[in-house]
Formats: C-alpha cells, sequence, structure tokens
C-alpha cells in the first residue's frame, strides 16, 4: 500500500524519497500548515518533526539537531511518511507558478497594484520626495534623526520596530501614542544612554558591558487627528532593540537583538 500511495503521488523531478522531504522542507512547513485541507495541515506537523521551525526558510534539521523522539519517529520511516503526505504535498506542489517542481518559501511573485502604478511624491513636511507613492496617496515625515524631541533631548537614530500602544478620544480629537525603537548599539560615553540625564526616562542597565555602555532604547510619538503633536524619550540602557509588539494592555515589548552572554556591571 505504501508502494502504492507513493507511485500515485509521483516524486517531483523523479528525486528519491529522502531527498524529495529535504526538498519539501524548502516549502516551508509554516506555509505549509497555512494553506490546504487537514491532510496537508497533518503533513506540516510531520515537516516540522523533520525540518528546523527556527529557520523560516524550512532549512532540514542537521542530524545533531534532532531530538530522541523525533530520532525515534523519523528512523526507520522515511517511506512511510513518504507515503502517508506525498498525495497532500504534491497536490500544494501543483498549484505553484513552477509545476515541476516545489518552490521555495523564499519565492515571491510580482503582481500588479491594484492602487495603479508608482511615482516619487514630496513629502508635506520637508517638501521632499522621499518615497514613491501611486496617485492619489501623501505622507508626512516626522521624527528625523538629530531633530529636538518635546522633552528637549535629541531623536535618537536607527529608527526600528515600533506599533501603536493608545488610541483614546481627546474632547472631539482622536489621539494614538506610537512607541518606536532606536537600534543602536553601544557607546564608550554613558551620556549617549537614551535619557541618561532623564531621571523619568526608564533604563534597563545603565552599567558597563565589557567595556561599553548599551545606548538602545525607544521614544514615544503623539499624534492627534493624523498630525504629529509630541514626542519624547521612554526607554534607555538597552542593546540594538529591533523588533516587538504591542501588548493587549497597552504597552510595548521591544525586543533586543544580541547574541552574548556578557554581563553588566550593574
Amino acid at each position: 500500500m505504501a508502494r502504492k500511495a507513493a507511485d500515485h503521488a509521483r516524486v517531483p523531478n523523479g528525486l528519491s524519497q529522502s531527498a524529495w522531504l529535504s526538498h519539501a522542507c524548502d516549502i516551508g512547513w509554516q506555509q505549509l500548515a497555512q494553506v490546504g485541507g487537514s491532510s496537508e495541515r497533518r503533513f506540516a506537523l510531520i515537516l516540522n518533526l523533520w525540518c528546523s521551525p527556527a529557520h523560516s526558510t524550512g532549512n532540514c534539521m542537521n542530524p545533531s539537531e534532532i531530538s530522541t523522539p523525533r530520532r525515534t519517529l523519523l528512523k526507520g520511516s522515511s517511506a512511510a511518511v513518504f507515503a502517508a503526505f506525498a498525495g497532500p504535498i504534491a497536490a500544494l506542489a501543483s498549484r505553484t507558478a513552477q509545476a515541476s517542481a516545489c518552490v521555495p518559501a523564499s519565492a515571491s511573485l510580482l503582481a500588479a497594484s491594484p492602487y495603479g502604478p508608482i511615482a516619487p511624491v514630496n513629502d508635506l513636511v520637508t517638501g521632499l520626495p522621499l518615497i514613491q507613492l501611486p496617485a492619489g496617496f501623501s505622507y508626512k515625515s516626522y521624527g528625523w534623526t538629530g531633530d529636538l524631541m518635546t522633552d528637549g533631548l535629541a531623536t535618537p537614530g536607527n529608527h526600528d520596530g515600533m506599533g501603536v500602544v493608545r488610541a483614546r478620544k481627546v474632547g472631539r480629537s482622536s489621539e494614538i501614542v506610537l512607541v518606536r525603537n532606536h537600534e543602536r548599539s553601544t557607546s564608550t560615553n554613558a551620556a549617549n544612554i537614551i535619557g541618561a540625564s532623564r531621571p523619568s526616562v526608564a533604563k534597563h542597565d545603565t552599567g558597563i558591558t565589557g567595556t561599553n555602555y548599551q545606548v538602545g532604547g525607544t521614544s514615544n510619538i503623539v499624534f492627534r487627528d493624523g498630525n504629529f503633536v509630541e514626542s519624547y524619550a521612554s526607554f534607555g540602557g538597552t542593546y540594538r532593540n529591533c523588533a516587538g509588539g504591542s501588548s493587549n494592555w497597552g504597552s510595548w515589548l521591544t525586543n533586543e537583538e544580541i547574541r552574548s552572554n556578557a554581563v553588566s556591571s550593574t
């Protein structure tokens, strides 16, 4: 029965069973879990045991990365896994733009925009053509590096992840508060810590890590009815604040991008 199912699936490009499973990893187990029917989702769960979910491209795990339970499942069972799920994955592959082979998760397809072609558009604040937009769209820039914020401090550089943490009515106006990461690394000068001279600015660490201070952090920007109102430093003493997320209770989870076990002096 396993042989019949495998023959019926028609392995793309005549790949071996093990090579086919490795090739399937390139599609990405997360993508498989989101498309197709329940059979394809079941395959995604099996593929999760074979591929490393830590890699967004779905790269297959090295033998040393496979835990004992995973080894037990996979040992001598590649044919069974292949037979059980070859049909669903083959059906998924047939939907791709390249019918003869599985399309990697990194592949993309250009499509015409429903808003029409883009062209340079002048910023409503500076008058400079900073970005390109479809006809009828406009934008305003704010918070340039070095600009003085409302609290008198200079706007930190290396703008990165951001999110809205508050939306409320102020009189008849609508107001939002946006928290913005600054993916700054280190400095030998403690004065470069965001909000260093302001006790009101929360700080994670003001000590020395190695020979440097950590100068990443966040700033807050307030908009009312779509217009910039104010900005101020909100958090400092962190390292390379890259991504983050708005919580359900009106706060911002800022994430440091770091690969180090260095310990601060504090």
